[in-house]
């Protein structure tokens, strides 16, 4: 699936939720709509056929969750969203078990991927009295937007991965794709699944160079994943952005960082080149000696870019 399409500029308050219900359950005299008591228990926040709810559709993927409070949110990766569920899906408040009009069995913490897209919430339906804002003054009173969801289903069902399938993963990888920021080089292959990592661990790392790990000042590690670069060196995670998942991570015990070390760490240095030469992964069927590999790291410094 592509990235979730962005969403234009975000209204700046957020929609008060006046058309409440009164202690006994009846509506109040300020709502032009049906309310309920309790709305984060013992409703379906799913879409209505006869309404609509603006939003760009794109790929949704992250976690389901069910809050304390019963209302249920999907965290993407930049902190949990309220969703409003597709068509078709239906809410067990006793069981906390959510099940898509697919058949699929989805409960709390579980990943899901689909489409839909983020809502302002003063564009739900009926705001500011309506059933939406009701459910939203329950359920995040702040909220300046929700998540749409049109359709999803549980991610990846089937079994997980085999100590060979994921050593095959990292050997059959093109290791050619660098990325810049920090204080050490970053590589991985084209799609993001297979990336390598070697950073200083020391609060002032050293500046002898050639690094020959094991070295005190300095670690590494292979990962693999789903994603595994999408918010690299990025202060502002959108809530819209594809999630990082780690399936495997197996530290470097060997091999050397061949580059010319900056005079100063935290200064403009600009590009570094370095080659990785002979790293050895730890891997779960034995350890692993990787090719050399050329990395470059154009914005080498102390700060995320």
């Amino acid at each position: 699936m592509g990235r979730l399409i962005p969403i234009g500029a975000l209204l700046a308050f957020a929609v008060i939720a006046s058309g409440c219900a009164s202690p006994d359950g009846t509506p109040t005299s300020e709502s032009t709509t049906t309310t309920i008591s309790n709305v984060g228990g013992d409703v379906e926040p799913v879409q209505r056929p006869s309404e609509v709810y603006p939003h760009d559709r794109g790929d949704v993927r992250g976690t389901l969750v069910r809050e304390t409070n019963g209302c249920w949110t999907i965290d993407t990766g930049a902190g949990p969203l309220v969703v409003v569920f597709p068509i078709g899906t239906s809410v067990d408040h006793a069981t906390g078990v959510v099940t898509t009009a697919d058949g699929f069995a989805l409960a709390n913490g579980e990943t899901v991927e689909g489409v839909g897209g983020l809502t302002a919430v003063n564009d739900l339906p009926g705001a500011p009295d309506g059933f939406w804002s009701n459910y939203l003054g329950f359920c995040d009173p702040v909220a300046l937007q929700v998540l749409v969801v049109d359709e999803f289903t549980p991610i990846d069902s089937g079994e997980a991965m085999t100590d060979e399938e994921l050593v095959a993963l990292l050997t059959d990888a093109t290791l050619a794709v660098s990325w810049p920021c920090g204080l050490g080089f970053t590589l991985s292959d084209e799609d993001q699944g297979v990336a390598i990592y070697v950073y200083p661990s020391a609060a002032e790392p050293p500046t002898v160079t050639p690094v020959v790990l094991p070295d005190p000042g300095w670690e590494g590690s292979v990962v693999l994943g789903t994603n595994l670069l999408v918010n690299h060196c990025d202060d502002v995670v959108e809530p819209h952005e594809p999630v990082r998942v780690e399936t495997a991570v197996w530290p470097i015990i060997g091999g050397t960082i061949d580059f010319e070390a900056p005079s100063e760490l935290c200064g403009a240095a600009g590009p570094i080149e370095a080659t990785l030469r002979g790293l050895v992964v730890a891997g779960p069927l034995g350890s692993m000696t990787l090719p050399d590999l050329d990395v470059v790291n154009t914005a080498y410094g102390c700060f995320a870019g």
